[in-house]
């Protein structure tokens, strides 16, 4: 089993700079998890590279805020059950 890990937001910076916890550039910080097998992360794995190499996603990682301005149509598709 392994255990991916994400989070959306960046609360270090505002944490560092804005000793008054200003958040009002950021109101939500999420962090979420995924546990899945080798077989289903071996298939998971596979529906995501079919798709970038469908809808030619370029760089190392997959960024949400670039996909929503450029490929919503990858985004669509990841949503729907492999």
């Amino acid at each position: 089993m392994k255990l991916f890990i994400d989070e959306s937001g960046n609360t270090g910076e505002t944490l560092s700079l804005d000793s008054a916890f200003n958040f009002k550039e950021q109101p939500y910080y999420v962090l979420s998890g995924i546990l899945l097998n080798s077989i289903e992360e071996r298939k998971l794995s596979k529906y995501i590279s079919q798709l970038i190499e469908k809808y030619k996603i370029g760089g190392d990682e997959l960024k949400a805020k670039n996909i929503y301005k450029y490929k919503p149509c990858f985004l669509m598709k990841s949503l729907s059950i492999y």
